[in-house]
C-alpha cells in the first residue's frame, strides 16, 4: 500500500468515479453511432428472414439521430464512409 492510498480507492477513488461517470455516456453514445454498421450488415445479409424484415420498420426511428448527425453536422463525410464500408461488406465487396 502506498502512503495515502488504499486498495479500495482512497484519494484517487473519487477521481476515478468521476471519470467513469463522464466517460460512460460518451462511450455509450459512440457505441450507438457505430452500431449502425453491424445493423446494416445484418439487414442486408438477412433479406427474406421475417425477423429482419420486421425490424427494418423500426430502424428509421432507432437510427434517426445518427441520420441527423450525418445530415446536419461535420460528421457527414466520416459517417458516410463508415456506412459505405459496411454496405460493401454486406455485399461481399470487402
Amino acid at each position: 500500500m502506498v502512503r495515502g492510498h488504499s486498495v479500495k480507492g482512497g484519494r484517487g477513488g473519487k477521481g476515478l468515479t468521476v471519470a467513469w461517470i463522464l466517460l460512460t455516456p460518451l462511450l455509450l453514445l459512440a457505441l450507438y453511432v457505430l452500431s449502425v454498421g453491424p445493423v446494416i450488415l445484418a439487414v442486408n445479409r438477412g433479406r427474406g428472414q421475417a425477423w429482419v424484415v420486421w425490424s427494418v420498420v423500426g430502424l428509421d426511428r432507432i437510427y434517426g439521430p445518427v441520420k441527423w448527425l450525418h445530415d446536419e453536422t461535420p460528421l457527414k463525410r466520416p459517417l458516410g464512409r463508415y456506412v459505405e464500408w459496411w454496405y460493401a461488406a454486406a455485399e461481399g465487396r470487402r
